[in-house]
């Protein structure tokens, strides 16, 4: 079969180009389509989760519900928000109006399952539609779609370190997947996290990783708008959560730290950029440390204690060779031992 493939490749060459370059010229085109195709078949699949959407919207009457839960972060926008003006974005790239829209879509729907769920309108709905034979969709697949998607959108943000970073809507839909995930857990579903916990830690890993390379002195403003989408880890109710969240960072500064060890015994070469912002990684974690969910609940105090012993093994890389990270590793350590102690 190659053989004749490679002959009827050679017969049909253009007297102008050699056997080679036809051949890397069909590779080319083929290669081409099959990208288009690709483009072709994620649309389609992005058009049928936004049907899904909106038929267990109007199944379940969401548009005529009222907010009337506490007062947060979502209660102040509509239930179903107008798209983002191009002003918010700093930028012209195609991809990146086409990543927001589809973005926006997603947090209208995950934010009307926040408000409706604060408000107490929409469970009893919700769990009917659950029951109802006359739904072709399950309302637990497509709202663990819709934060998986969410997060790919997020996460292809983040992959292009040239790609300018708009983050207004991605700090956005931080939120909305982070409140989701949370009142699932608190539902007792633990079927959403399941699902999309590679996904959000893989999310998280790229915002790190991003901080910890970026030139702070050329682009010091992309710095400040990744670490603007760190707050919403912090602010998790859920230890389940928060824990994966800890350990995503503590990954990352173990890593680090054996990257200057190393650096210090000359076996690599030493990255001045990185040892710079590991110090916002730091203060980072120290404020999810802060979190009363690990400060005041038993289990919380379990957790605080295996992260405080990972954090100590960085200490002996970094307290001579580097005394300004072994101390903001320190301090937190001994955030963690006081909460420990203290509710022993």
């Amino acid at each position: 079969m190659k053989l004749g493939v490679a002959l009827a490749v050679i017969r049909s060459k253009p007297p102008s180009r050699t056997a080679k370059e036809h051949t890397e010229h069909l590779s080319s085109l083929f290669m081409t389509s099959q990208h288009k195709y690709q483009e072709r078949w994620e649309r389609s699949q992005e058009e049928v989760l936004n049907l899904k959407q909106q038929l267990l919207m109007s199944h379940s009457g969401w548009q005529t519900s009222q907010i009337t839960g506490d007062e947060n972060m979502f209660d102040s926008q509509p239930l179903f928000p107008t798209p983002p003006s191009s002003s918010e974005a700093s930028d012209r790239d195609p991809s990146v109006v086409v990543l927001r829209e589809t973005l926006h879509t997603d947090i209208a729907f995950l934010q009307s399952i926040i408000n409706l769920d604060r408000s107490g309108g929409g469970k009893v709905k919700v769990n009917h539609d659950l029951h109802n034979s006359d739904l072709p969709v399950s309302w637990s697949e497509v709202t663990w779609a819709t934060v998986e998607h969410s997060l790919k959108c997020v996460g292809e943000m983040l992959s292009d370190p040239t790609r300018p970073l708009t983050t207004s809507f991605l700090r956005q839909a931080m939120r909305s997947v982070v409140s989701v995930l949370e009142q699932d857990l608190a539902d007792g579903k633990i079927g959403t996290l399941q699902h999309c916990r590679g996904t959000l830690l893989g999310v998280l890993s790229s915002i790190i990783q991003r901080i910890l390379t970026a030139d702070t002195f050329q682009h010091s403003g992309e710095t400040t708008r990744l670490l603007q989408l760190l707050p919403c880890f912090s602010q998790i109710k859920s230890l389940t959560l928060l824990q994966e969240v800890l350990c995503m960072f503590c990954h990352h500064i173990e890593k680090t730290a054996d990257h200057l060890r190393q650096a210090h015994g000359a076996k690599v070469d030493f990255c001045p950029i990185l040892a710079e912002n590991m110090y916002y990684i730091i203060v980072a974690m120290e404020t999810c440390v802060h979190n009363t969910v690990l400060l005041t609940t038993r289990a919380g105090h379990t957790v605080c204690g295996q992260v405080q012993e990972r954090l100590e093994g960085c200490l002996v890389h970094l307290t001579r060779p580097y005394p300004l990270l072994a101390q903001a590793v320190w301090r937190l350590t001994n955030l963690l031992e006081l909460c420990v102690t203290k509710n022993a």
